[in-house]
């Protein structure tokens, strides 16, 4: 059953709070966005879809301060992690992103100090700011580079780039 706070326009379902967001060509609903998690699990994996529609957005400070989490791993569907989405996150360890991630907002990862490996897609654009105040956190870019193994698809990937975040006092 989903919980629904009409002022606000966000629903509950298990331990996310969410809105319906509209498809702006036919003004029909069309996906959703976390707004908030009540969970108490250390390990999260976000739902594909909430009510029936698929989760394309972790809203802006939807896991703020969360001393919980440790590992969160993205559906298919999630295409925009917004500002200060995890921030704070005090024991937040690993993240596993998607493919088809197009966005990380501003301080989306700020002072998560325990995050020390994230892969991003090649694609992925990245706000400068998205792991200010992570100490030892290892940012790598990967692509994928060809589809195919005895005719069945297969994701053959391809690390580019890796980027080191260190603390200046050490």
């Amino acid at each position: 059953m989903n919980l629904c706070r009409k002022e606000e326009m966000y629903c509950c379902e298990g331990d996310y709070w969410y809105r319906i967001l509209d498809d702006l060509k036919t003004m029909e609903p069309s996906e959703s966005e976390i707004m908030g998690y009540e969970g108490k699990d250390s390990n999260v994996i976000i739902p594909e879809s909430l009510d029936g529609y698929p989760v394309t957005r972790i809203g802006e400070k939807a896991f703020y301060g969360n001393r919980v989490i440790r590992n969160v791993i993205m559906p298919d569907s999630m295409r925009v992690i917004g500002k200060q989405a995890f921030a704070e996150c005090a024991q937040l360890y690993n993240v596993r992103l998607n493919e088809k991630l197009n966005m990380i907002r501003a301080n989306a990862f700020e002072n998560c100090g325990e995050l020390r490996r994230i892969l991003i897609p090649e694609r992925t654009k990245v706000s400068g700011s998205a792991f200010f105040g992570c100490t030892d956190v290892e940012i790598f870019r990967w692509r994928i580079i060809g589809t195919f193994r005895n005719g069945k698809s297969m994701n053959i990937e391809s690390w580019q780039e890796q980027f080191i975040c260190k603390s200046s006092d050490g």
